[in-house]
């Protein structure tokens, strides 16, 4: 329960967040300068104001500890008043609670169109890999939440990155993948 109240709460502040920049971005059209390296961490200006770098990886952090919950339980049962005789059935009591707590917690957010997307929690996690290359303010709202391709949520889509600045994301994103910022002074 803890680790999904966690994960809702890091939600909930991406939520503002993007909808901070989305707001930004209609008043005051254009590209928003995108810094190289570990920058796009801590800067100044608009990218660090309305991009979301830092917030995307506490929220990649925040599905990897649920998602990891059960191998924590399993690597050591006993700390978690599991009998080992139990520790199976345990096991998939705990990964039908995350399911269930997962799916059963929704955000809404605003698509590019003006309609209203919902998304569980459970269908977030399912886009962790989508979440590694959604900070960039100048990506309309639904890549900021992962939608698919090709998908009925990204057809409102209406604004891109430029490709110099997805191009420098695909150089950054094992950084997203490991979940692990680089050295302060990565200028690449």
């Amino acid at each position: 329960g803890a680790l999904v109240d966690a994960l809702e709460e890091t939600v909930q502040r991406r939520l503002v967040s993007v909808r901070n920049a989305l707001d930004y971005k209609g008043k005051r059209p254009g590209v928003i300068a995108m810094p190289k390296g570990y920058a796009i961490f801590e800067t100044v200006g608009a990218w660090e104001d309305f991009a979301s770098p830092s917030r995307d990886m506490r929220l990649l952090i925040s599905i990897d500890a649920v998602q990891r919950f059960p191998e924590r339980v399993a690597k050591d049962p006993q700390r978690f008043g599991i009998d080992p005789a139990e520790q199976e059935k345990a096991l998939q009591q705990l990964q039908a609670t995350i399911e269930s707590q997962t799916q059963a917690r929704s955000f809404h957010y605003k698509r590019s169109d003006g309609s209203e997307q919902t998304l569980s929690l459970w269908e977030l996690i399912q886009r962790q890999e989508a979440l590694e290359m959604a900070y960039n303010p100048n990506d309309c709202v639904e890549i900021r939440w992962g939608a698919a391709p090709k998908s009925q949520e990204i057809s409102s889509c209406t604004m891109r990155a430029p490709l110099a600045q997805r191009k420098r994301m695909q150089a950054y994103r094992p950084w997203f993948t490991k979940r692990e910022r680089p050295p302060r002074n990565t200028r690449n």
